[in-house]
């Protein structure tokens, strides 16, 4: 019932997070920053703590520039919204002012885009991997799945769209190669 994200996997001890998703909805810890340097953006910060690995490896479903920062100067203007992480560590989202110019109309903002069903979404990359605990009922799913798959040479890669009940129905091909390696072997062998 998870999605899983690019980079994240699932071992033995759990899910493990490369990734994470966050859906804004208004109820967050937002705090007003500087407008832009043309005053013509606003920015607001998310004050709730999110460490990251790569200041531009961020996306946003309302907010797909990656603007200038200390970091990452050059890639947009300075004019245009976008979004960026503040100092590695907070959400720092960059919106035209006559869209919104304070904290509370921000808020509104973001909880009228969830409310239509069209919720800012933000993924971003995690400093360090977190691995979250199996349920029971994943732990279930999870050994199952090792008890009856079988991996060959370590590139087998099987996937299901089903994601209430998977069922696999799998065949395997013997590496042709190695087959033609070892009759030639055979052959040499009794010559």
């Amino acid at each position: 019932g998870q999605k899983l994200y690019e980079g994240n996997y699932l071992a033995e001890d759990g899910i493990h997070h490369a990734r994470k998703q966050i859906e804004l909805d208004g109820t967050e810890n937002w705090i007003i920053g500087s407008s832009g340097i043309n005053n013509v953006n606003q920015r607001f910060y998310l004050l709730d703590l999110f460490v990251l690995r790569n200041q531009t490896n961020v996306i946003c479903s309302h907010f797909n520039q990656i603007y200038p920062g200390m970091s990452n100067p050059g890639i947009v203007t300075y004019d245009e919204e976008g979004i960026n992480i503040s100092n590695g560590k907070y959400i720092h989202i960059k919106i035209k002012k006559t869209i919104t110019t304070t904290v509370e109309e921000f808020k509104q903002w973001l909880a009228e885009r969830k409310s239509e069903g069209n919720p800012v979404i933000v993924e971003y990359e995690l400093a360090t991997e977190e691995v979250e605990p199996y349920t029971e009922e994943q732990q279930a799913v999870y050994d199952e799945i090792v008890k009856t798959a079988k991996s060959y040479k370590t590139v087998t890669n099987i996937f299901s769209t089903n994601e209430v009940s998977p069922k696999f129905e799998v065949n395997y091909r013997q590496d042709i190669k190695a087959l033609i390696n070892s009759t030639n072997k055979a052959v040499l062998n009794n010559a």
